[in-house]
């Protein structure tokens, strides 16, 4: 997809935001491109101090005026962006999702993931509904007695956390989700993006935060497709003053026939997805080995406690026993240890 913009029309502040939008929502795997050019002339050395020009996806300049009688073809570009009025941070992509809703090659792969859409879901009859109080009620259980000032919602999809708990959570309360799908989080920001709630791109095992940022973080019905949950179980304990909440699959066992990533500790499953044209179906489902994962766990004592379930299997429809870990922030847990059992413990919803 090509985009086009005429300088003269947005004037520098607005060409710099689409810009800066330009490099946060697309990357070097998507085809797209941002065509700079002008109507009249213009000093583009202000614009060009923020433009990586070795960097894909491309963005290119034409600082020669287009002549009047070119003027039409410009002007007839399926996408011209200084039409916006308005720009808001993310309008880029918001065009983007609906004239191309399904790439070919990555997770996005849904029309604007539709089928995780909460309110979407609320249509659905009770017995076929993807989200319930029950998969947030530790959390809820948690954010009333911690009472945190800041809270990280990681992989928040497109905000159905946020819609199940917002009530609780308090209008003083800065509420941070990030989501490595870019259809999820471009649907949470417009339906529940504030000044207090705030949702971006971001990856479970890389948080881009600085250490204990977040009073309270947790995450739900994630960890069972993350790659490296160790990984993501240590970045979640490094930004979360009080601890964190979550659940996990683990085995104490040898799985055969499944690829193990010794760097990760961690067992691969791609049971047979619908997309088996990919090489990696996106929807891989990742056990992680017992005895390493307790390791690290113990090494969070001053922050978090944690559960063992062996009745959840999941996974013995292929022969796979596995044990569920569950997190909890050490304040929370140490006074309410028994609450735990009236809670939906599962790591997949």
């Amino acid at each position: 997809m090509k985009f086009y913009l005429d300088a003269n029309i947005s004037e520098d502040k607005n060409t710099k935001k689409i810009i800066n939008d330009f490099y946060y929502w697309f990357n070097e795997n998507d085809d797209v491109s941002l065509n700079i050019f002008t109507s009249s002339g213009k000093d583009f050395s202000e614009i060009k101090k923020i433009i990586k020009f070795n960097k894909k996806p491309h963005i290119k300049i034409r600082e020669n005026p287009v002549r009047f009688e070119e003027l039409a073809e410009y002007y007839s570009k399926p996408v011209l962006l200084n039409e916006i009025i308005n720009y808001r941070d993310g309008d880029i992509f918001r065009i983007y999702k609906l004239l191309n809703p399904a790439p070919e090659n990555n997770f996005d792969n849904q029309p604007i993931s539709i089928q995780y859409d909460i309110q979407y879901d609320r249509k659905f009859p009770k017995y076929f509904k993807g989200y319930g109080k029950n998969h947030v009620k530790a959390v809820k259980e948690i954010i009333k007695f911690l009472k945190p000032k800041s809270i990280l919602d990681a992989a928040c999809g497109t905000g159905s956390n946020y819609c199940e708990i917002k009530e609780i959570v308090g209008s003083d309360v800065y509420y941070e989700g990030f989501d490595t799908s870019r259809y999820s989080i471009i649907k949470a920001i417009d339906y529940y993006s504030s000044e207090k709630a705030v949702f971006r791109l971001g990856d479970i095992t890389e948080i881009n935060s600085p250490d204990n940022k977040f009073d309270f973080s947790f995450t739900e019905s994630t960890m069972p497709y993350v790659n490296n949950p160790i990984k993501a179980l240590k970045e979640l304990y490094r930004v979360s003053e009080y601890g964190f909440y979550c659940g996990l699959y683990t085995t104490d066992r040898k799985i055969k026939d499944f690829k193990y990533i010794k760097s990760n500790f961690v067992y691969q499953l791609d049971i047979g997805s619908t997309w088996k044209f990919f090489h990696e179906t996106p929807n891989n489902f990742y056990i992680a080995d017992f005895s390493e994962t307790i390791k690290v766990l113990d090494g969070m004592s001053d922050k978090i406690s944690y559960t063992l379930d062996y009745d959840d299997q999941f996974f013995d429809y292929y022969g796979i026993n596995t044990i569920s870990v569950f997190i909890y922030p050490k304040k929370w847990y140490d006074k309410n240890q028994e609450k735990t059992e009236f809670f939906d413990n599962r790591p997949l919803m």
